[in-house]
């Protein structure tokens, strides 16, 4: 206790001398500070960041933002500074508006790299060491109040071994990560659908089916500056496009089926005789 009010007093001492963190400069729009240009994702392609990457071979986003243990748990004492922001609720101010790109230039700076580790912190969320299993999935910087192309994805080994043979095999379950990617674009390849279940950090409490592709490509920047450019399938693949949804602003409820929609106390409720079934599909059905 003792180490741990040193650490508080001199993380207050330290705010009250350098002021607030790099990232909560209020833009009045009630998001964060944009770590982007002031173009937005639309008028700026993507290709401009991968053009002026580091150099050497592209990699797939797979990047270590070291032990956070420890620094996850000091950073969330009752009144630190350093206090990781919560995730923001579908109806937040600004959480439907399109993120921007990040500029070339501002991908390896100090604020880029905090994002990059908060996204990875809050998206696996607090969990006991001892336990040995950690929390994926995936979580878009405009989730946090910062609107920019930004994202962190992971399905680690520690989850993935314990799920059913069967449902690794249907939702193409492969453990990866974590990922983080700058200006995330995402390309579908092929005609190949698959319908499966998802659920959203934005919206609590419930699930959906959702049909995507099961092979994309995807490029973008990783948080060394180095070009991003791979190939996804399965369930990989799924948690790119999620991403690639919330930098437009779309969610669970815009791309689900949404007779699907049911709360995760109710996995047993029959789904609707019209609902196609859970796997893999041919081509994209129209939406429903």
């Amino acid at each position: 206790l003792a180490h741990v009010a040193s650490f508080v007093g001199a993380s207050l001492a330290l705010s009250r001398t350098v002021g607030p963190r790099l990232l909560v400069a209020p833009t009045g729009l009630g998001m964060r500070g944009s770590i982007c240009s002031s173009r937005s994702a639309a008028s700026a392609p993507c290709s401009v960041a991968l053009a002026a990457s580091a150099g050497g071979e592209a990699t797939d986003g797979t990047w270590d933002p070291g032990n956070m243990e420890y620094s996850g748990i000091m950073r969330n004492l009752p009144a630190s500074p350093t206090q990781d922001r919560e995730i923001l609720l579908i109806g937040a101010p600004g959480l439907r508006q399109r993120a921007k790109l990040v500029k070339p230039d501002r991908v390896t700076s100090v604020k880029s790299r905090e994002c990059a580790e908060e996204l990875v912190r809050v998206m696996r969320g607090l969990r006991v060491a001892s336990l040995g299993i950690a929390r994926g999935g995936v979580l878009a910087a405009p989730q946090l109040g910062t609107p920019s192309r930004v994202a962190a994805f992971e399905d680690p080994a520690s989850f993935v071994d314990q799920l059913p043979a069967e449902q690794r095999e249907v939702e193409g379950r492969r453990a990866f990560g974590p990922k983080v990617i700058f200006n995330l674009k995402v390309q579908p390849m092929g005609d190949n659908t698959a319908v499966l279940w998802e659920s959203s950090k934005s919206i609590p409490g419930y699930r959906a089916l959702v049909e995507r592709h099961v092979k994309v490509h995807v490029t973008g920047v990783d948080p060394e500056g180095q070009e991003v450019d791979y190939v996804a399938t399965g369930w990989e693949a799924r948690l790119a496009q999620q991403a690639a949804d919330v930098f437009v602003g779309s969610f669970l409820i815009d791309r689900c089926i949404t007779r699907s929609l049911r709360h995760l106390e109710a996995p047993e409720d029959p789904l609707p005789l019209d609902c196609p079934p859970e796997g893999p599909l041919g081509r994209p059905t129209a939406p429903r």
